[in-house]
């Protein structure tokens, strides 16, 4: 077992995101999350990927609790792209990608998604769908071997769409996500949260 959860809860005031959800992810598993705007679907990943603490309950990674030590496990795409905008796309995935394997999947991933790996430009003068392939090919070609993505199809076209939704469901590494365009995944695991708990 990779990550369990148990009675994994957040709350903000007296607002419950998340109530007392209980699960487990297999290691190399990919996981759709479903449900409706404000279930707590954001929520949910940013706790299990320890971008945020929970209010109760606790998630263990192998066995043992989850900690900051823990975060280089994991790939995030969300609201934040964790990408530099000042910095050009070359310049971004050398700073995030340490080994030679690590970049040249990254060159050969901006291939397939039509980015100009050399490009002069820095990522603000890029398209919104640019910068979402730019973070998207950032945590696929990094070591890191759990991907938790927030709504990765956002902005792209639909044939980026696609090969995205592609290499997701092919990679080795585990694969949580939250998408409102389910079609593209049909071989994940469906979960599903309801006003905050998790079914």
């Amino acid at each position: 077992m990779l990550l369990k959860f148990k009675k994994l809860s957040k709350y903000y005031l007296e607002s419950c995101a998340l109530k007392e959800a209980t699960g487990d992810i297999i290691l190399g598993e990919k996981v759709l999350v479903q449900g409706e705007n404000g279930s707590g679907k954001s929520t949910f990943l940013k706790l299990i990927s320890g971008q945020i603490l929970p209010s109760g309950g606790e998630i263990l990674l192998e066995g043992a609790p989850l900690k900051n030590t823990s975060r280089g496990r994991f790939s995030i795409l969300g609201e934040s792209r964790f990408i530099y905008l000042d910095l050009t796309l070359k310049e971004n995935l050398k700073l995030s990608l340490h080994s030679a394997d690590e970049r040249l999947l990254a060159e050969t991933l901006c291939q397939e998604f039509d980015l100009d790996f050399s490009s002069p430009k820095t990522i603000r003068e890029l398209s919104s769908g640019q910068k979402q392939k730019v973070a998207a090919i950032r945590a696929l070609a990094s070591k890191s071997d759990i991907l938790v993505f927030d709504e990765p199809l956002n902005f792209l076209d639909p044939s980026s769409k696609l090969k995205l939704a592609q290499r997701l469901s092919i990679t080795d590494k585990t694969v949580v996500l939250v998408s409102h365009e389910s079609e593209f995944f049909p071989k994940f695991r469906k979960v599903e949260i309801k006003g905050g708990v998790l079914c």
